[in-house]
């Protein structure tokens, strides 16, 4: 199943349970009103669940046969990422506050109606920030699948932030062709030098890894609460982010 029809599947089933609340509001609490105008906000996420099909033919992305990560695309998802995070937080902050504190009675159609709002803030910022990097869903999923296990082959250990700098640049001078053999051999065996002292293992990095090594630190934070991930991803990574729930009885 295409990531466009995944997106519209998932966005759909949210609409059934807000459909659901809805109806369950007006005949117990009467709030005609408030009915009609969460009415009103399930049929922008329709239009919602389009836009990301519509962006997906727009800016088609086949993931490169070798699993390479372009930097341009780095920064591009970095950008995104970054510019969302407020809205993102945002809306994991008030999951986070109403999975603890619960719905006291007849606050449910309220909760759903404020989550609603929550919800179209995020994918509208979301959206308006792909269309704006020429990106799908599909790629910057991708570049964050990529990153994170790039960021994995990094490890932990010693190494400072600055030597890993360090070490990446040395990592990429020594492929330079315009090298001499002899020069090259002293360059390689400097950079084994310094990946023993930093506790890395003695396989080089690869190309992927030495780029995340460059942002190291924009990666890690720009990644999204897993609330707001498991809402503008779920539907891509397979239903492998965690989905939030709130109980409204």
């Amino acid at each position: 199943m295409r990531t466009g029809v995944k997106v519209a599947a998932a966005v759909l089933g949210i609409l059934l349970v807000v459909c659901l609340l809805s109806a369950i509001g007006f005949f117990l609490s009467g709030t005609g009103q408030k009915v009609l105008g969460l009415t009103q906000k399930v049929s922008q996420f329709v239009g919602t669940a389009r836009e990301f099909e519509a962006l997906e033919k727009a800016h088609p992305f086949t993931p490169p046969p070798d699993g390479s990560l372009a930097e341009e695309r780095l920064l591009a998802y970095l950008e995104v990422s970054e510019a969302v995070g407020p809205e993102a937080r945002r809306y994991a902050d008030w999951i986070r506050s109403h999975q603890e504190a619960g719905t006291k009675e007849g606050e449910g159609l309220g909760v759903a109606v404020e989550a609603m709002d929550l919800i179209k803030a995020l994918l509208g910022r979301f959206l308006e920030e792909l269309r704006a990097h020429g990106m799908c869903l599909k790629e910057f999923r991708y570049v964050q699948r990529v990153a994170e296990e790039s960021l994995r082959e990094l490890g932990e250990g010693p190494a400072t932030a600055l030597n890993r700098d360090l070490l990446a640049a040395l990592e990429e001078a020594s492929r330079l062709p315009g090298l001499r053999e002899g020069e090259r051999s002293a360059l390689q065996k400097k950079v084994q030098e310094f990946r023993d002292r930093m506790g890395l293992s003695g396989e080089p990095l690869s190309p992927n890894a030495a780029l995340a090594a460059r942002y190291r630190d924009r990666i890690r934070a720009a990644e999204l609460p897993p609330e707001a991930r498991a809402l503008l991803l779920g539907a891509a990574d397979g239903g492998r982010s965690p989905a939030p729930v709130i109980h409204l009885d």
